[in-house]
């Protein structure tokens, strides 16, 4: 295919402006991630991301592997405010239950 989806092909079509506050976490049960604050997810609101880490080792892939070897899950929290600039996300607590607990700020809302 000549576009990737990167395991996200549910919101493939997404624009995002302004990511950054890249934040990795582990928790005490093993689970890795990534969270991203994205200023404007596209539809005029901020929005944070959650990835689990899901590293894959080339040598364990066949030669006609796919965007499905990207798939991980993910969390996505649309938030009540836009900001231009600034801001960051980053989950809190341990994170081991599927509920998660976010602190998140901007830098200046709108």
């Amino acid at each position: 295919s000549s576009s990737h989806v990167f395991g996200m092909s549910d919101i493939s079509s997404a624009s995002w402006n302004g990511v950054h506050n890249v934040r990795y976490s582990a928790s005490a049960s093993g689970r890795e991630s990534v969270t991203i604050f994205v200023n404007d997810n596209g539809s005029g609101s901020s929005a944070l991301y959650e990835f689990d880490l899901n590293l894959v080792s080339e040598s364990s892939l066949s030669s006609d592997a796919d965007d499905s070897v990207f798939d991980t899950p993910y969390t996505y929290i649309e938030l009540p405010f836009s900001t231009g600039s600034q801001g960051g996300a980053r989950p809190i607590g341990s994170g081991d239950a599927d509920v998660r607990t976010y602190v998140v700020a901007s830098g200046g809302a709108s």
